[in-house]
């Protein structure tokens, strides 16, 4: 029966019309019958596993019946194949006589799930005797997920299966499962007349860099199906080298294609052998067309952390160019490649007449933690530009820059209109580490009231090695104690003494996965992706999204009422709660815990939409991600989400921390909180 519109899980009906689980006519006959003999006086003996599976077998039964729609249809096959029983194996095998479309595709994949041997000869049954494409495909992945002797099953397969659809997801699977001696099967598919063949060949070139398929991926981006050259366009980004590079230059300059053209951009940012890096430099700096000219100084000034000998030259070559967006490329890749003499370039467009340069000139300079000395005017004479974003810079940069003028002007940044530019000062303050910034940081810290307040707790801590918290009395007498003139301890000596004290008190797991939640406006993005829907520990049914949503919740009701908070969930898309912070009212927090409780986990995992829609929110200070998987929907480059994050957040200031889950990609998120000022929590490693 075909699936069509619902809004979520209704109440059970009042009678189903299928109930084939045998299980279920015999828990209920234990619950109903009279007990013979010495077991009258005994209760009837259910166990939890059963009366789980009978719930969400109704669940599912029900949303059939009221023709829900594939999300929340999805998701509770998939909670029902997360029992992992032999039962649930069957039951969601006689379901699918009432399923289409891609709830009868999640039931077959969930049979696999149940990790039983039952479910796994279901899905092997499906595989080898069903006359439906789709069917055979979602055993192919449900197959390939259980890995070991059902990946070696696939592996023998793949030469005697006909249909190359079948074929070639299979040999999908094996690749990204990592199996062994495909090579040649990867080979020969890339080259095959098939397309699908053909794109998941090139998947594998790409994923195993076989430098022998070099050849094949060049001539692939010739492709007359667009999805193959898009495929070929990958594969050559990580095994074309000079020749290969010189081919994606040439692809770009001939399409017109909106699509192929961002993905061939995308791909040139791969670069890092010199063979490649030269490529850019040889053609693409040379290339008429000026989205070719572009792409490749872009690919460049990532490219030059790898190869700084051979980029450095031809950034120099290009600081004076007359276009605006070059020159501030061209300032990232002199932090990049460094160049001979480019501080003092660097130093020299500090007062450029476009304010665009000076502000990449200064947080050049900031990232660098370098200031020549005959900028040292100019810098503080920046710090009184009109505009935030040079202020903010600029204050970052005088943290490294001697003299009590400095010092003053960090100071004076504390009564900054803009938040982020008082977080800026007092980040400064503390890598300055001057005593004389003391007691200004205290004065503020009295006035301020969100995010920036636990700044400056911070700060006095690091600076000082006592973590006294947020209140300014505590703070006032211990300063009151102190000798005259006031001596601080270095930075390795201060962290030496918050340890010590941290060790030496039990501070438990207090604010969200043990991260203290902090004033100001809070989202907290969590994943609710298909692959939520898997088990959370392997002894109980409990779901990734059933735990961390619980744990949300409980979060949510230790939020005092003046704090403000969102929360954002995201699969193929993102999913605000509300798209304008609310404040933490028992109102509130008890519609947002409702509100999760409805959510069904399913789709992709788009992690880029989700923190591009929490940091255009207005108010935000702090964003806490929770995810469980890599990104796989929208922007899915990891470098490239990390680019568009700093680029978006570059005057925001907004912190970012991060809690991997089962598959997630641990460095990612490590990177993504260290580059915004966020700390990085993997629950794998507790």
């Amino acid at each position: 029966m075909p699936v069509c519109s619902g809004t979520g899980p209704p109440d059970p009906p009042s009678h189903t019309r299928f109930m084939s689980v045998n299980l279920l006519l015999v828990v209920t006959a234990v619950l109903s019958n009279p007990l013979p003999g010495s077991l009258l006086r005994q209760e009837p003996q259910v166990s939890q596993q059963d009366l789980d599976l009978a719930s969400r077998v109704e669940t599912v039964q029900a949303l059939i019946t009221d023709h829900a729609t594939a999300p929340p249809l999805g998701a509770a096959l998939m909670a029902l194949g997360n029992l992992q029983t032999p039962e649930a194996a069957q039951a969601l095998l006689d379901f699918l006589p009432q399923l289409s479309g891609i709830p009868r595709m999640v039931a077959i994949e969930a049979m696999a799930m149940t990790k039983t041997p039952d479910g796994s000869e279901m899905v092997r049954k499906i595989y080898s005797t069903s006359k439906k494409q789709p069917d055979r495909l979602a055993a192919v992945r449900g197959l390939a997920r259980l890995a070991g002797k059902e990946l070696e099953y696939l592996a023998g397969r793949i030469k005697r299966e006909k249909d190359s659809v079948v074929r070639a997801q299979i040999l999908r699977e094996l690749i990204q499962q990592q199996a062994p001696d495909l090579e040649k099967e990867i080979l020969k598919a890339a080259a095959a007349k098939d397309q699908h063949l053909r794109m998941a060949g090139l998947f594998g070139i790409r994923e195993f860099v076989l430098s022998k398929g070099a050849k094949i991926a060049i001539k692939a981006l010739k492709d007359p199906n667009l999805m193959v050259r898009m495929e070929a366009v990958s594969a050559v980004s990580k095994v074309g080298d000079l020749k290969g590079y010189k081919a994606l230059l040439e692809a770009l300059d001939e399409t017109r294609n909106e699509q192929l053209g961002a993905h061939i951009v995308l791909a040139l940012r791969e670069a890092q052998s010199k063979g490649e890096v030269e490529a850019l430099l040889r053609f693409g700096l040379k290339a008429r067309d000026h989205r070719v000219f572009l792409a490749s100084l872009q690919a460049l000034v990532i490219a030059a952390q790898h190869q700084p000998l051979i980029t450095g030259p031809a950034f120099l070559g290009l600081l004076d160019h007359t276009d605006l967006e070059v020159i501030q490329l061209v300032i990232r890749g002199l932090v990049r490649a460094r160049p001979e003499g480019y501080l003092a370039l660097l130093g020299d467009r500090i007062e450029h007449e476009n304010t665009d340069v000076q502000r990449n000139a200064i947080r050049a300079l900031a990232d660098l933690g370098q200031v020549p000395a005959d900028a040292k005017n100019g810098l503080l004479q920046q710090s009184y530009s009109e505009k935030s974003s040079i202020r903010l810079h600029t204050l970052r940069a005088l943290a490294f820059l001697s003299g009590n003028k400095a010092t003053e002007r960090l100071i004076a940044g504390l009564q900054d209109s803009s938040w982020a530019v008082r977080a800026a000062a007092v980040e400064a303050m503390t890598m300055r580490r001057d005593p004389d910034c003391i007691e200004p940081l205290l004065q503020q810290m009295d006035l301020e009231e969100g995010r920036v307040r636990s700044d400056i707790a911070s700060a006095l801590a690091r600076l000082t090695g006592r973590d006294l918290g947020e209140q300014i009395a505590p703070w006032k007498h211990w300063l009151s104690l102190q000798a005259k003139p006031l001596t601080l301890p270095t930075m390795a000596q201060a962290e030496a003494m918050l340890a010590k004290a941290a060790a030496e008190k039990d501070l438990g797991y207090g604010g969200y996965h043990g991260i203290p939640v902090p004033k100001g406006g809070v989202v907290f993005i969590v994943d609710t992706s298909g692959s939520m829907n898997e088990r959370h520990k392997p002894e109980k049914a409990e779901s990734h999204y059933e735990f961390f949503s619980k744990m949300l919740s409980r979060t949510l009701e230790k939020l005092p009422e003046d704090a403000e908070f969102s929360i954002l969930l995201f699969d193929d898309v993102a999913r605000p709660w509300s798209r304008k912070l609310q404040k933490a009212t028992p109102e509130a927090k008890e519609n947002a815990t409702a509100w999760l409780r409805r959510v069904n986990a399913f789709g992709g995992t788009n992690i880029y939409d989700a923190l591009r829609t929490a940091l255009r929110m207005k108010g935000v200070q702090t964003i806490f991600l929770l995810t469980d998987g890599e990104p796989s929907v929208g922007l899915t480059s990891v470098p490239e989400i990390l680019r568009e994050v700093e680029r978006i957040n570059l005057e925001r200031r907004i912190r970012i921390h991060t809690i991997a889950a089962g598959q997630a990609h641990a460095g990612f998120l490590a990177e993504l909180a260290e580059s915004n000022g966020g700390r990085s929590v993997d629950l794998r490693d507790l």
